[in-house]
């Protein structure tokens, strides 16, 4: 585990090695077949997230490379993470005819990686040092299997108070739920809306996203903001920071960088523009 650059990483590792290979399709066929509704995001050529959609707050990072498969749970997995990992593990040694080692290079058994005990023994662990992290003045940043969820200066102290729970299971409950309520806002709210993109080695990235008031949109991580509906084709640019101090109070930050914003009445959204002209830079 380290803290740099004010960004916490933790992991734990497990490595299945075969002498056959599964593709991704498959492997996701047989996970529908064992009732698990799940969903993937190709990372890298071999690397994948397998998740569950509403309820994986990280997923599970699978990896293949000269027939041995990395299994990955990272840091703020949750519960159901960890039981997706199990079917995971348990698909790929029995219909590969895998051999299971941990970190070490020892053995392990197929039948559960972590059962609750261990499991448990895990998140409780990672939620108190989110809270040691957080005392001390530091973000958290992890990259949810939708958008990335980073815990500092605005929302540090609203997460803070998950210690005031007397039990270990309701922080680590609620700590969860801040993550996954990022990660799948309500569907009447369109993510990723209006985005300006552009292409680095051949991967799509988002730089800019106009604001509008058309629709319940969600305000993702970019670099510059734009609002668009002005008269005399003009627009205004913004900064995240422009947009949080004055941003309507209908509004909700779900994390350091992302906002819920939900269509506002036509006063609402003029009083907004007006304070944003205040602020913001005027472009043609």
């Amino acid at each position: 585990m380290a803290l740099q650059n004010n960004t916490f990483y933790m992991s734990h590792s497990y490595f299945i090695t075969t002498k056959k290979k599964m593709n991704i399709f498959d492997l996701i066929s047989k996970l529908h077949d064992k009732q698990q509704d799940v969903d993937f995001i190709k990372i890298d050529n071999n690397s994948y997230i397998i998740f569950l959609p509403e309820y994986s707050t990280r997923g599970v990072e699978v990896t293949e490379a000269n027939n041995i498969y990395t299994i990955k749970m990272n840091f703020l997995a949750n519960s159901f993470d960890y039981t997706l990992c199990n079917f995971i593990a348990h698909i790929l040694c029995k219909k590969l005819d895998g051999v299971l080692t941990n970190e070490e290079g020892k053995r392990s058994r197929i039948g559960k990686l972590f059962n609750e005990k261990k499991m448990f023994e895990f998140i409780n662990k990672e939620v108190e040092t989110v809270l040691d992290v957080l005392k001390r003045g530091k973000n958290i940043e992890i990259t949810g299997p939708i958008r990335p969820f980073c815990i500092g200066k605005r929302i540090r102290n609203k997460v803070l108070l998950i210690e005031k729970e007397k039990y270990r299971y309701e922080r680590a409950f609620k700590l969860s739920k801040f993550i996954l309520d990022c990660q799948y806002p309500p569907l009447n709210f369109k993510p990723y809306y209006d985005m300006m993109e552009n292409m680095v080695n051949d991967k799509k990235t988002y730089y800019a996203q106009v604001i509008s008031n058309k629709y319940d949109i969600v305000i993702e991580k970019v670099n510059k903001y734009f609002i668009s509906e002005l008269q005399g084709n003009l627009s205004i640019g913004l900064t995240l920071e422009n947009i949080v101090s004055i941003m309507p109070q209908e509004w909700v930050l779900l994390d350091e960088y992302t906002i819920l914003a939900k269509k506002l009445s036509e006063e609402r959204w003029l009083s907004f523009v007006n304070d944003a002209r205040k602020i913001g830079e005027i472009m043609e």
